[in-house]
């Protein structure tokens, strides 16, 4: 028909694929041919190659135009999310690195904010019998024998201070640790960092 626009080559023309930037986007399934169907539609991704060939990634919305409840166009809004997900990927390899690192040391390691444990290393877990996700959300001091409670509370506020106290297992055995403390950034946010 007069001004119907074809969308069968739109994709490879555009050179515009699915996020795996592989698979080209099928046409049928783009935004703004659902929106011409008089579908809405929001945070469809895709990937498109620049005129560079570098690759761009895109969060579209789409909406259809109508008129007398007719469909008679279709608007769609591309936000180009390609700085967004590097920074989330950079911040995903740099929390893994840290996982990697925390892990494998010999030390058990817990970070906490205003007093309640935010992150552990399966060593801090494995020393208390429980696993990193269990001590999430706890008090910190908890983990302590009572009456070392105000001790390490005292020695918790002086930054660089190493101390001993006694902590206690689920099973309520306890054990020496010698702890070095030290105020950090985690996430952006202040916190301690507790070896």
């Amino acid at each position: 028909e007069p001004g119907e626009v074809s969308t069968e080559d739109w994709s490879k023309k555009n050179r515009a694929y699915l996020p795996d930037g592989l698979t080209v986007f099928p046409p049928k399934d783009g935004p703004l041919s659902r929106a011409l169907q008089g579908e809405s539609c929001s945070g469809v991704e895709m990937l498109i190659y620049d005129r560079e060939g570098r690759p761009r990634s895109f969060s579209v919305s789409a909406r259809p135009l109508l008129e007398d409840g007719a469909v008679i166009g279709g608007v769609a809004v591309f936000h180009d999310v390609t700085e967004q997900q590097a920074a989330a990927k950079a911040l995903h390899e740099s929390e893994q690195r840290f996982r990697v690192l925390s892990d494998a040391s010999f030390e058990g390691v817990a970070i906490t904010q205003t007093g309640i444990v935010v992150d552990v290393n399966a060593n801090f877990a494995r020393f208390l019998g429980q696993e990193p996700d269990a001590l999430i959300g706890r008090v910190g001091l908890d983990l302590y024998a009572p009456e070392d409670r105000v001790y390490v509370n005292r020695a918790g506020d002086s930054p660089d201070n190493v101390y001993e106290a006694q902590m206690v297992r689920t099973d309520g055995t306890r054990f020496s640790v010698e702890v070095r403390g030290r105020e950090s950034t985690f996430r952006g946010e202040s916190v301690r960092l507790a070896v």
